[in-house]
């Protein structure tokens, strides 16, 4: 998860991945909320998030050097809604999808102009991924077997 504000979509994420059972969510933002770690323990979630403090392309690198062989199924961004800063996003964490991994942009409105061009130039108009579902703002795709990326 990129961008995770106030952690919404962390709880969200979180009780998924609790409800199945298994995975591990890597939440990631600039700075964290005050209280936040509470919140995630009243939920009986904090063995299913684990914290990252810093921009995305820190991250990025980061987990290349920590985790290299692991693939994240899904990637959530919701970070910087410039195009400079949601192309970044896609292009850097869709290197790491594995094929048929979930990507997930959202603000794909009329708000953020930059995050519809990156998704359109990245996304839309390539051929490195399936157009699953646009709902609300939330653009979902899948990564094709494959891609070019």
């Amino acid at each position: 998860e990129i961008g995770r504000f106030w952690g919404r979509s962390t709880i969200a994420l979180a009780h998924m991945l609790k409800e199945s059972g298994s995975g591990k969510l890597v939440s990631m933002d600039t700075y964290e909320q005050p209280h936040f770690r509470e919140i995630l323990s009243s939920h009986g979630l904090s063995e299913y998030v684990e914290v990252w403090n810093g921009f995305s392309q820190a991250g990025y690198s980061k987990w290349e050097i920590m985790m290299p062989e692991e693939k994240p199924g899904m990637v959530f961004i919701d970070g910087n809604h410039t195009y400079e800063g949601a192309y970044m996003d896609i292009l850097q964490w869709s290197r790491l999808l594995p094929p048929e991994g979930i990507l997930v942009v959202d603000d794909y409105d009329q708000y953020n102009s930059g995050v519809i061009l990156a998704v359109n130039e990245l996304i839309v108009w390539s051929e490195n991924f399936h157009t699953l579902e646009l709902t609300g703002k939330l653009f979902v795709a899948r990564k094709k077997t494959g891609c070019k990326l």
